[in-house]
């Protein structure tokens, strides 16, 4: 066939090789800074700029029951701030852009929840309107200023990131992470509500994890339970959304046959314009939860640290203690050489060959240390955070009392202020434990300058006429309390104990809680049934963490029932080579583009699914398919084919003929006006119309096969050099710069193009970091 398009019209920017081959699908532009991220066969996952240069690389890692991990699917944050990857186990972690860690995970509450097979990921700036003859029943009521144009949050002061030395396997040693997460508050362009965020993560088994701003978990259904024509046994292979993330396009694969449906989230009208309120903060309760526990980690970490070095010193003299006198202990032994000032043979012998004036200075130097680092972690990113965590509640618990009788919203203000009760008790336990580190360092200074003085009498040779130089004397009361108290046990050791068994703890704290009358859990420590033992942190925050998952519940099973699925629309009854999709929105209201293309083919069908919108629920009201051939040579088939926007379409053709190695990439326009696309039958009663339910007499695919085929119209064209067998393509789809990555027939080269004319500022935005 002879070719009449110009060839080469594309440019190219990025010739690049991979250490390792891409995994055919697993390959995510960044829908904001023409960053591509890939998955290789050893599942590594590797971030690149546009000019080939490497961000950084996530290694895979094994489960909690030490299984390899091995990556299903992944997709970008509509914000390209955040890629969410999910794996085999059935939880999708999330890696924010700038260094790839792990900020997050999303799991589910179902334990057959396994192999994550898509992610769908949709931002709404504005809430979507309703049809004007539409009224949403029983509607949720909120005075217009309930919460005002100031988030009392911003008046605090910003927390800060954690010490890297304390902290290392923490996400919040960085400040743009704690920025992001903790304290930073996003806003919309009007300043009175938060975009909406929505997050679909769909398993191998049929299931549907739904959540809401990353870390609010609405629950998970099962597809055949909001449709009853889908099979107990189906797979989502790939989601699309519109602007509005209310509702979402699936494609589902069963034994027999490919199908079509959307899923409406009506709960995003049902609560209103406050559902942000209630979803955006639980995601920053569980963010500053999760900081809470970083801190005490970082804690118990300065603890274990600071109280090493004297431990080893001590050993030593305990056993010697020990093997000259059985009865005595090192508490009497130092107290003896207080009260005398008189060495016995064993101290003296530790206090020269073993301390040391050396030995001294280190411990001095490492304890100081670990007690000013645990007073700041304490006093300030501690404390700091429960008061952030206070004052959210306190807003969740106003917006649950201006519910009305009866409403949808299911929130109980009780729930929050038992909440409130324990976050004010790990208030007043990070106080507690400051005090008795504030005594026992006071006491610790004292006890140092004591030894320091036994060191230089033992040390200093005494001449006739010496005058020994003045010293401050230390308080011999607080050495003697250094020694009682903290020299052979330290004090604060039970704030950091090493819990055996988590759940009886948190249960017990529970327990004490029912049985305060309002006095609040810590309170009830102090007395007989506490036994007069303060709580640790690790098991107060543990009781705080289960009470907060356990007020979202109630507001997120309502959200749940508010879950409707269309009837199937069959695309296919047969094995494609290749499937895509988009929603978008056109003058007439909202449409998905279906892409089919079958093997060894080189023909593309494309259908439009026109929805009406007289109603909240999305219904089909209108199918067109039309099957258009590429120009090309002899022997070409298509090898891959993605939307680039909502008219243009880029195309992959190999030679398959033997010994072929030539490949070409277009792009065509499926919206000329010269397009013709065949109008599939529908009957006035939608519900019962065929092509709304299983078992139809014609597919999507051999309905667009039976039409006229028509010859495409290239708008570009690309053929490539002999050595380059191009396979995959990928598309960013962003209107306003349009990049493409094509992949190599081995997958480990790939080449970065654009479909727009060059820019000007190309050439220096290449060497731009990620932040500019």
């Amino acid at each position: 066939m002879e070719l009449d398009e110009p060839e080469d019209t594309f440019q190219i920017h990025t010739v690049k090789s991979l250490p390792s081959p891409t995994r055919v699908g697993l390959v995510q532009w960044d829908p904001m800074f023409d960053l591509l991220a890939v998955v290789t066969s050893n599942d590594n996952v590797l971030l690149y700029r546009l000019n080939g240069q490497r961000v950084w690389g996530v290694v895979p890692r094994s489960d909690e029951a030490g299984s390899d991990l091995c990556i299903q699917t992944m997709q970008w944050k509509p914000t390209g701030q955040a890629l969410a990857i999910g794996y085999n186990d059935g939880v999708t972690r999330m890696c924010e852009f700038h260094a790839g860690k792990v900020t997050g995970r999303v799991e589910s509450d179902l334990p057959d929840f396994r192999g994550v097979s898509s992610i769908g990921w949709a931002k709404s700036e504005e809430l979507p309107k309703l049809p004007p003859d539409y009224t949403m029943p029983d509607p949720i009521v909120f005075p217009s200023n309930m919460f005002g144009q100031t988030d009392v949050t911003q008046l605090l002061p910003r927390l800060s990131a954690l010490p890297s030395s304390s902290a290392p396997d923490s996400i919040f040693i960085s400040k743009q992470t704690v920025d992001t997460l903790v304290n930073v508050t996003e806003k919309g362009d009007k300043g009175d509500h938060l975009p909406l965020d929505v997050l679909l993560v769909a398993d191998k088994n049929g299931h549907l994890c739904v959540n809401i701003y990353e870390s609010f978990t609405i629950g998970t259904v099962s597809l055949n339970t909001l449709c009853s024509l889908l099979p107990d046994s189906c797979e989502v292979l790939r989601q699309a959304t519109g602007g509005n993330a209310m509702t979402h396009g699936l494609i589902i694969k069963t034994n027999n046959s490919t199908m079509f449906c959307t899923l409406d989230l009506l709960f995003i009208n049902q609560f209103g314009e406050y559902l942000h309120q209630l979803a955006a903060g639980s995601s920053r309760l569980k963010n500053l939860l999760r900081y809470m526990k970083d801190t005490i980690v970082a804690m118990h970490n300065e603890w274990k640290v600071m109280n090493e070095l004297p431990a080893r010193f001590l050993r030593s003299l305990i056993e010697d203690i020990k093997e000259k006198d059985p009865g005595t202990d090192v508490r009497t032994e130092f107290l003896e050489l207080l009260c005398t000032g008189l060495p016995s043979e064993v101290s003296q012998e530790w206090l020269v060959d073993i301390l040391g004036e050396r030995g001294l200075k280190r411990w001095e130097k490492v304890a100081t240390t670990g007690y000013e680092n645990l007073r700041k972690l304490g006093r300030h990113y501690l404390v700091e955070a429960a008061e952030r965590l206070t004052i959210l509640l306190s807003r969740s618990r106003g917006l649950a009392k201006w519910k009305e009788k009866g409403s949808a919203l299911g929130m109980d203000p009780e729930d929050f202020t038992m909440c409130i009760d324990t976050t004010g008790a790990m208030i007043a336990l990070c106080h507690q434990f400051n005090r008795q580190l504030e005594e026992e360092f006071t006491a610790f200074k004292e006890f140092v300058a004591w030894l320091r003085i036994l060191l230089d009498d033992l040390s200093r040779v005494i001449e006739i006429n010496d005058q020994k130089e003045e010293e401050d004397e230390p308080d011999v009361l607080l050495v003697a309390d250094y020694i009682e108290k903290y020299l052979a046990k330290p004090a604060l050791e039970h704030y950091f104990p090493v819990v055996a068994d988590m759940d009886k703890e948190v249960e017990k704290a529970k327990e004490l809680y029912e049985k305060s009358n309002g006095e609040g859990v810590f309170q009830q420590y102090s007395t007989d049934e506490g036994k007069g033992e303060l709580p640790s942190f690790q098991v107060l925050h543990s009781y705080l963490t289960e009470l907060c998952d356990h007020v979202f519940k109630k507001p997120a099973a309502a959200m749940k029932r508010g879950l409707r699925l269309s009837r199937p629309l069959v695309i296919s009854e047969t094995d494609l080579k290749s499937l895509d999709m988009q929603m978008v929105y056109t003058v007439d209201g909202l449409a998905t583009h279906l892409l089919a293309f079958e093997e060894n083919s080189p023909n593309l069908f494309v259908t439009v699914c026109d929805f009406a919108q007289s109603t909240v629920l999305s219904e089909i009201s209108k199918v067109s398919a039309a099957n258009f051939e590429i120009p090309r040579t002899d022997n070409m088939v298509i090898t891959s084919a993605k939307f680039a926007d909502d008219s243009t379409i880029v195309v992959v053709l190999n030679d398959s003929h033997a010994g072929g190695n030539q490949s070409h990439m277009v792009t065509i326009s499926f919206t000329e006006p010269t397009i013709i696309y065949s109008t599939y039958p529908i009957k006035e009663d939608r519900r019962t119309a065929t092509i709304s339910v299983l078992g139809s007499d014609t597919d999507l695919v051999t309905f667009a096969k039976k039409q006229p085929v028509q010859m495409a119209h290239v708008l570009k064209r690309k053929v490539f050099d002999t050595d380059f067998m191009a396979k995959d393509v990928y598309v960013n789809g962003k209107p306003a710069r349009r990049i493409g990555a094509v992949f190599d027939d081995d997958g480990q080269r790939y080449q970065v193009f654009d479909l727009d004319e060059p820019e000007p500022y190309l050439d220096d935005m290449e060497e731009m970091d990620v932040e500019d």
